[in-house]
């Protein structure tokens, strides 16, 4: 294997193991009352937990960038460009990284990530947490699946050579 995929599959095992705490915390909160502070807790939780499982997935892009293509975006949107550009094909360079799917998933937890930072707990929603971890427990297998498929056209036989 060669160390760049070495390390962005160590990456991925930690967003894994904290998607897994973020499920198992969900039994944790069923037990809990029904108030006010009860709901904060939950929502700040699982909120956190989301967006640091985004943050690990969004560490893996950024070493693609940095490391194969030799650049990351930068500025205000520079989020929404990163995941556009590992979502493209960039012609003798690499394949793209990200399926549609994943690129859409990625996209909606990136913008989740923005609402959760930019707002009071108390003004995150229990549907909007109910559908962001889904989208985590759904992006996970698909981001494995575009990683394995972005290495093998990397490093496969028939590939360009790759440092």
């Amino acid at each position: 294997m060669h160390p760049i995929f070495a390390r962005l599959r160590r990456r991925l095992d930690r967003a894994r193991a904290e998607a897994a705490l973020l499920a198992r915390s969900e039994t944790l909160f069923t037990d809990l009352p029904r108030n006010a502070a009860a709901d904060w807790a939950r929502c700040a939780c699982t909120a956190f937990g989301i967006v640091s499982v985004y943050a690990g997935l969004e560490r893996i892009l950024e070493i693609v960038a940095d490391e194969i293509d030799g650049e990351r975006p930068a500025g205000h949107a520079a989020d929404a460009e990163l995941l556009a550009a590992m979502a493209s094909d960039l012609a003798d360079l690499r394949p793209a990284l990200l399926s549609a799917e994943t690129h859409a998933l990625l996209d909606d937890l990136r913008r989740f990530r923005r609402v959760a930072q930019g707002l009071f707990v108390s003004e995150l929603t229990e549907a909007d947490i109910a559908a962001n971890r889904g989208r985590i427990r759904a992006v996970l297998p698909a981001f494995e699946h575009d990683l394995t498929a972005f290495e093998q056209a990397m490093t496969g036989p028939g590939s360009a050579p790759f440092p």
